[in-house]
């Protein structure tokens, strides 16, 4: 009898929670069943994802009841609930547009004027956005698109050379084989890690997959490593050699059989590298134009705004002098003035980041389009940390130089060297998606005491895999990544 009721014990402790179920489905306006993106799909308020462009989720449940409230939210939307156990896979989640919710509410700051609202929400910046001690887990996607618009390829100069290479080289270096004029796109997707202390950050990356055909790629770092392929896989010679890039040193006795074998997998480190710190840093918000530089901007209150159970002011900004380069919207919680929501865009003609040296070292480059948009919810820390992120920028690179080899031959009457011309103008167009799923407190000194991997090796594909993220939560993948080949 006793172990009959060990056995009652189990077995309801086993049926009561979902086992690591995986929640799949979709989230759809009421009257027009059209997708609703970037939704709110929780099941804490610590714990969850966003649905994607396409308005699709994908959710582990981990160690979560079955009797646990699934939350959809979105702006604009009333909230929806209903039960793990209650939610069958595949299913659409209808949201009813959030019309009398915001006659409801009684705001004590109400009658606050633009100035008022922005002076505290810069207040309380720092309080509100505080990323210490707490632990994220991140999911990341990025799309990158390159257009070529101009290239040409030739060589300029060779000494020492056989008739027989010179040939294979002009058949070699032809610019319809070193760049595909096609649009070419790649994605690489990410899962990890990152601990914040005080004063210092970590982070372990768990999982990278590349999702791209090397073959295809027209960027001028590949249009330049697979011509010093075609370089090396047609010269004949004992010794190394070394390749400038106009003036500029680019490798030193680069030896034959490392460029014609086979591409070798790049690591990854788990370090805190120039792309972490823009995300993760304490001036993250701080230093955006239209807070650091208010003053630059006009502002307009419009109507209260409903984001994520959240009464926001709706502040929408535009220049008003010639220096501020940014329209957009900013939602600011209305009793502790934390930014709930930001979006903002280049305006058209605008550019940044330019840089011109191109009568110098053949080289210009400029942002001629970027435009962002961020969702943050509050932690189990009290503070208020990014949700989702979405970045797009567009880029305009020139690129027209030099490429030369020189053989490390101690005859130096003998010595081969090769002078090649590469010109290339291309559009680069890039969209960052970071989505936080779960953040947790922790101590300082947990940190300090954390060992982690050095480096990963990143896992690269051609094909999309519907299986390498499984039991794993990530941004549900859209139709363009699925069918990616």
């Amino acid at each position: 009898m006793r172990h009959f009721s060990v056995f009652v014990i189990l077995f309801v402790s086993i049926i009561g929670f979902a086992q690591n179920k995986t929640l799949q489905g979709r989230v759809v306006e009421e009257s027009t069943k059209k997708p609703i993106p970037f939704a709110n799909v929780l099941l804490s308020d610590n714990y969850g994802v966003i649905t994607n462009n396409e308005g699709y989720f994908v959710l582990q449940t981990k160690d979560f009841s079955l009797d646990t409230p699934i939350t959809f939210s979105s702006m604009g939307f009333a909230e929806k609930k209903m039960i793990i156990r209650d939610f069958e896979n595949g299913q659409e989640v209808v949201l009813a547009p959030a019309n009398n919710v915001l006659e409801e509410v009684i705001i004590t700051n109400a009658n606050l004027t633009v100035p008022e609202i922005l002076q505290k929400l810069k207040d309380n910046l720092q309080k509100n956005h505080s990323l210490e001690n707490i632990q994220l887990q991140v999911f990341m996607r990025t799309k990158t698109t390159s257009e070529v618009i101009n290239a040409d390829f030739s060589l300029k100069d060779a000494a020492n050379l056989s008739n027989k290479e010179i040939k294979e080289l002009n058949q070699g270096i032809k610019t319809n084989q070193l760049v595909k004029v096609e649009p070419y796109t790649s994605f690489e997707e990410k899962l990890l890690e990152v601990y914040k202390g005080k004063d210092s950050t970590k982070i372990s990356h768990q999982k990278i997959l590349r999702l791209g055909n090397p073959e295809k790629e027209n960027s001028n770092d590949a249009a330049q490593s697979k011509l010093m392929q075609k370089v090396f896989s047609n010269l004949e010679s004992e010794h190394t050699f070394n390749i400038k890039s106009g003036i500029i040193p680019i490798k030193k006795n680069a030896n034959i059989k490392d460029f014609v074998s086979l591409r070798k997998r790049d690591s990854i480190p788990n370090k805190l590298g120039e792309e972490y710190q823009s995300l993760f840093s304490k001036n993250r918000l701080s230093q955006k134009d239209f807070i650091e530089n208010m003053k630059d901007y006009n502002f307009t209150k419009l109507d209260l705004a409903l984001i994520n159970g959240q009464v926001c002011y709706h502040l929408q900004f535009e220049p008003k002098r010639s220096k501020a380069i940014f329209k957009g919207n900013l939602y600011v919680q209305t009793s502790d003035f934390a930014i709930i929501k930001y979006d903002y865009q280049m305006l058209d003609g605008e550019k940044m980041n330019s840089v011109n040296l191109k009568f110098l070292l053949g080289i210009k480059f400029n942002t001629f389009a970027r435009k962002e948009m961020a969702l943050f919810q509050k932690s189990s820390t009290g503070t208020y940390v990014p949700k989702y992120i979405q970045t797009s920028m567009s880029n305009y690179i020139y690129f027209d130089r030099s490429l030369s080899f020189t053989e490390n031959n101690p005859d130096k009457k003998a010595r081969k060297e090769l002078k090649f011309a590469i010109l290339q103008e291309s559009k680069q167009h890039a969209n960052n998606e970071l989505l936080v799923i779960e953040s947790k407190a922790m101590q300082d000194a947990d940190l300090q005491q954390l060992q982690l991997p050095k480096y990963i090796f990143p896992d690269e594909l051609t094909k999309y895999d519907a299986s390498y993220w499984k039991n794993y939560n990530i941004l549900e993948a859209t139709n363009e990544i699925k069918k990616y080949e």
